[in-house]
């Protein structure tokens, strides 16, 4: 057990699904990874030292689960499938493309891009549900597996509003980070907060979209948001 912080969390966003590959709304709809999602998964274990890995948490899905099957190879260490971890419900957004909700649906879509928080899609899930079960899920986490090394295996959606809550960012503003399929972050909690040693992070990933070098601040300018807090630094690292 590591005495100087919290807990180490190692956050991998699965690789890509047929349906993400063409641009279309995937949440909770179940699909296994596309032959190119399989590939995209293949250069994580060259980051991840598996011996230092004390528990593994995966969403539910099928293409989370894969991933993390993947990653990990053959382990002694049992995979833990956490309900928290799924990924938003779009509802009847489902399956359909971006650009058709964003050109045909336009009253639904201004109304949940302006309202986020508590609007939802038809059927779907508002984002402020999502953070409800994400910040029940970090509590556990942090009574469960204290001093910890973790391997977090989930979606884009939910691990974008998981960083916003543990960095105070609000809501509408979530998409700042940017977590691409099959990429690796890092993240440590210390007893005074939370430190992003490692954001997005894939071979294929361009340089500027690795890292946000003061997320607080950069937020702050490009959405002329002002945050009550002092800013929470991002500290990038190439290590392969």
């Amino acid at each position: 057990m590591n005495k100087e912080y919290l807990a180490r969390i190692w956050i991998v966003r699965h690789g890509q699904t047929t349906w993400t590959e063409n641009g279309r709304c995937l949440g909770r709809t179940d699909l296994p990874l596309s032959q190119k999602g399989r590939r995209e998964v293949e250069w994580i274990p060259n980051c991840i030292d598996s011996s230092q890995c004390n528990s593994i948490l995966c969403s539910p899905y099928k293409r989370a689960i894969e991933t993390t099957r993947l990653l990990m190879g053959e382990t002694s260490r049992k995979l833990i499938i956490n309900e928290d971890l799924r990924e938003i419900d779009f509802g009847t957004w489902e399956g359909l493309p971006w650009k058709n909700i964003i050109e045909r649906r336009q009253s639904e879509w201004n109304t949940w891009k302006n309202d986020p928080y508590f609007s939802n899609p038809y059927n779907g899930e508002s984002l402020h549900n999502a953070e409800v079960r994400i910040i029940d899920f970090y509590s556990s986490l942090l009574q469960e597996y204290i001093g910890q090394t973790v391997l977090l295996v989930s979606h884009g959606g939910i691990l974008n509003i998981f960083l916003s809550y543990l960095f105070q960012i609000p809501l509408s503003v979530i998409w700042t980070f940017k977590l691409n399929p099959a990429s690796f972050s890092e993240l440590i909690i210390y007893p005074n907060g939370p430190e992003l040693t490692i954001l997005n992070y894939s071979p294929n990933t361009p340089f500027k979209d690795m890292y946000i070098r003061n997320i607080r601040e950069n937020i702050s300018q490009r959405y002329e948001t002002s945050f009550p807090r002092p800013s929470a630094m991002v500290r990038h690292e190439l290590f392969l």
